[in-house]
Formats: structure tokens, C-alpha cells, sequence
């Protein structure tokens, strides 16, 4: 992890102290473990990435996750998870187990980081003592239910209108294709294809110059699109799509606010 990102593994060990500290001491175990598990996800696709860039995907990645492994299997914390709530400690052995698997053979490895990711988190929550307040093990499931906690907002719809002009697809942690070239006045629709729920979150600061503010949920800047994520809203779901029409040319730069760190960035190109 230090040699894939430095930065990345000091706020990680720091994270972990602050997990430790409050389970020993019954400080904010929620917070501690909410911020440890954002820090142990991107962590995680950091290793996974660098070795991807080192070797090509399957071994080298898989080896990586590997070491993972057998490194829970030696840590104490092995069996404090165990021993705090069982079924999160078989929900995170078997989805580690999955996810080296995927990266071997190269299939499902999207759905399998996902997976992995939410049994992650919900692993710290429960060693902390707060699994109730960890994360769905799968928010959209194979049967395309959602979270009933989360809303969409403005020009969040059901499926992919008719009269849209193009279509992106948003899997587990990508958009496809992460850049669209289109024309002013077009209609995109970015719709949910695999994973957790997303967002569709311009970057304020890389808009083109005189373009209006743009996000699923209808929110007027970044800043408030952020805030909203954290309040549940802005969420394009299983069965969902975000639509915008592009008014002015340019790059427009956009982002899914809980899976940026593991790259889900795009561009869309408006052209006169």
C-alpha cells in the first residue's frame, strides 16, 4: 500500500488508530469506522491498480489481493470480527475469496470490487460494534430493488427516455464510454447498469464558461451535490437513469460521488 500511495497509506493507518481508539474507549465508533472504511476502499483500488499498471490485471492483481488475505488470516483482527458479528466476518472471507477469483480469471471483476468494498465496510462497522448502521449488502440486487433510503431528484427517471441522444452506462465503477462526444442541444441519459447506486456530479470548477451547474438531483454547485449525497439524495438507481441536455459547448467533466475514488470519472464533449 505505501509503495502504491503514500498519501493514501498514512491516512489509512491514521484512520485505523482513530477505529482502535474509539472501540477501546467508546469514543464515535460510527464516525471512526465510516472514515476508516471510505480510507480502506480507496486503499484497496489503489494496490489493486498499481499492480494492474505494473503487470496487467490477472496475476499480478490477484497476487496483491492474495497477500490480503493471508494477511486477515494472521491479524487479530480476524478474530475480533469473528467474534463481533459472524456473519459479516463470512460475508467479507467469502467476497475477498471472490474477488481474488475475478481478478485470476478477468470476469466479473467490477462486480466483484464491489462486493468486496461493501463487505469492507460492513466488516469495520461490526468490529467497532455498529454493523446496524453499516452499509446494504448490495443496495441493487440481481432482481433490480433499490434502496428505499435514497431518492433521485430532478431528471431522475424510470428507464432511458425515448427522445434521449445518446446513452451512457454506468457499471459497477465506470462510465461507458467515460467520454461522449455530442452536440449542442443533444440529450444524454446516463442509466444505471451494475452496482451500488450512483451519481452524475459535474466538476464546478472544469465547466465550460457559461455553462449551467449540472447533477443528478438537480443541485446548483458541486459543494451542494456533495452535501446531498450524504443526505440520501441524488441517486440514480437500478432502473433509473439521470438526463441532461447540453446547452453549451465545451468539456464538461463529471463524476459518481461515492465511487470517484475508485475512477469513476467522465467527460462529455459538446460541440457547435
Amino acid at each position: 500500500m505505501e509503495e502504491a500511495n503514500h498519501d493514501l497509506y498514512e491516512s489509512f493507518e491514521g484512520a485505523l488508530g482513530l477505529v482502535r481508539t474509539a472501540a477501546e474507549e467508546g469514543g464515535d465508533a460510527y464516525g471512526a469506522a465510516k472514515t476508516y472504511g471510505q480510507k480502506a476502499v480507496d486503499s484497496m483500488y489503489a494496490v489493486v491498480a498499481t499492480a494492474a499498471a505494473d503487470a496487467g490485471l490477472g496475476a499480478a492483481a490477484s497476487e496483491r489481493m492474495s497477500g490480503v488475505f493471508q494477511t486477515f488470516e494472521e491479524a487479530r483482527v480476524h478474530e475480533a470480527l469473528e467474534e463481533a458479528d459472524h456473519d459479516a466476518y463470512e460475508g467479507f472471507e467469502a467476497a475477498l475469496s471472490d474477488y481474488v477469483a475475478a481478478l485470476e480469471d478477468g470476469s466479473e471483476v467490477d462486480a466483484a470490487a464491489e462486493a468486496y468494498a461493501t463487505a469492507t465496510a460492513r466488516a469495520q462497522f461490526a468490529v467497532v460494534g455498529e454493523v446496524g448502521k453499516a452499509p446494504a449488502a448490495g443496495s441493487a440486487d440481481e432482481s433490480g430493488s433499490a434502496d428505499t433510503s435514497l431518492t433521485g431528484g430532478l431528471n431522475v427517471v424510470e428507464g432511458v427516455p425515448e427522445d434521449a441522444d445518446h446513452a451512457v452506462k454506468m457499471s459497477a465503477v465506470a462510465f461507458e464510454p467515460a467520454e461522449l462526444t455530442v452536440s449542442v442541444g443533444d440529450t444524454v441519459a446516463f442509466e444505471h447498469a451494475a452496482g451500488e447506486a450512483h451519481s452524475v456530479t459535474a466538476y464546478g470548477d472544469d465547466l465550460p464558461e457559461g455553462a449551467a451547474y449540472w447533477a443528478s438531483g438537480g443541485f446548483e454547485s458541486q459543494e451542494a451535490a456533495e452535501t446531498g449525497w450524504g443526505e440520501g439524495k441524488g441517486a440514480v438507481q437500478s432502473g433509473q437513469s439521470y438526463v441532461h441536455t447540453f446547452e453549451t459547448a465545451g468539456e464538461h467533466a463529471y463524476f459518481c460521488v461515492p465511487h470517484e475514488a475508485a475512477g469513476m470519472t467522465g467527460t462529455v464533449v459538446v460541440e457547435e
